[in-house]
């Protein structure tokens, strides 16, 4: 067998277990919506010391703030830190004074917990569920740094145009990740995956980057708009950029969209995988 016929199936292979993974991920979010015992668990700025809403002129939006010493009003940024051994964590944003509103199914008799500290200019939040299907709506008005950490199963999420975001780290041991960008601001991404699949729609707004580390599995962009520059790595396997122009440096292939240079808009990747492959539509 030739090597480029070796590529190839690397390729579908990967994609393959990509694909299905995902599609067990969400065989599972459906069965513990239907059997799973379902909870609610939110927090309102009503639960915080300190803490007073800001009319910021400049951007004519409410703001949250923390009051230090009786004087100084700090923007505080919440930390969502998201612990999933089995199950799901589908994170969307939404129009609301709410900090978060964490809606669980529980399988097993298990149950999702949250606890928060309060720091001078942070809040921390730990949301841990051994198995379960959690939706977590963050609010728009609020800044965040999202972390993910998923042993087996499935990590998603959408954000809004209005949504503020400054950090999004995942890692999942087997799973799927999706990340549906909609013209929001988001600083960096970090995605850690040991086996499956990473799947980005949407662009953002503005800059932003990503870094993807994927052991064996794939990685697929969709509905970019031309708008992304990827720097392709592949130990074993391939890509297929679609008709992104291609030119490799220094042991990297990569690909850049027609509307890349010219767009304030735009996706740097710099993706990384072992065994598998790359596909641009």
């Amino acid at each position: 067998m030739d090597g480029s016929k070796t590529i190839a199936i690397i390729i579908i292979v990967a994609l393959i277990l990509s694909i299905g993974i995902v599609g067990v991920n969400s065989y599972f979010i459906k069965s513990n919506e239907k059997q799973g015992t379902p909870s609610s668990i939110l927090m309102t700025p009503d639960n915080l010391e300190n803490a007073t809403f800001f009319d910021n002129e400049a951007t004519n939006k409410t703001e949250l703030n923390f009051i230090l010493n009786n004087t100084t009003q700090v923007q505080p940024v919440i930390n969502m830190n998201i612990h999933q051994k089995v199950g799901s964590a589908n994170v969307i944003f939404a129009d609301t004074d709410n900090i978060y509103n964490i809606t669980s199914s529980n399988y097993n008799n298990s149950s999702t917990t949250v606890r928060y500290t309060q720091n001078n200019d942070s809040l921390d939040v730990d949301v841990s569920s051994n198995s379960a299907a959690n939706t977590i709506v963050l609010s728009n008005k609020y800044i965040y740094n999202i972390n993910g950490e998923v042993l087996c199963g499935g990590f998603a999420t959408n954000f809004t145009p209005e949504s503020q975001v400054r950090q999004l780290n995942v890692n999942v041991t087997l799973g799927g990740v999706q990340i549906q960008l909609n013209n929001n601001k988001i600083q960096d991404m970090d995605v850690h995956i040991t086996v499956g699949g990473l799947d980005v729609r949407g662009s953002p707004s503005g800059y932003s980057h990503l870094e993807s580390e994927i052991k064996v599995g794939g990685l697929n962009f969709e509905d970019n708009n031309q708008k992304v520059y990827v720097r392709s790595g592949i130990e074993l396997g391939g890509n297929n950029p679609g008709n992104y122009h291609k030119e490799s440096i220094k042991g990297w292939d990569n690909f850049m969209g027609s509307a890349y240079q010219q767009s304030e808009d735009k996706l740097d990747v710099t993706s990384r995988i072992q065994i598998g492959g790359l596909n641009i539509a």
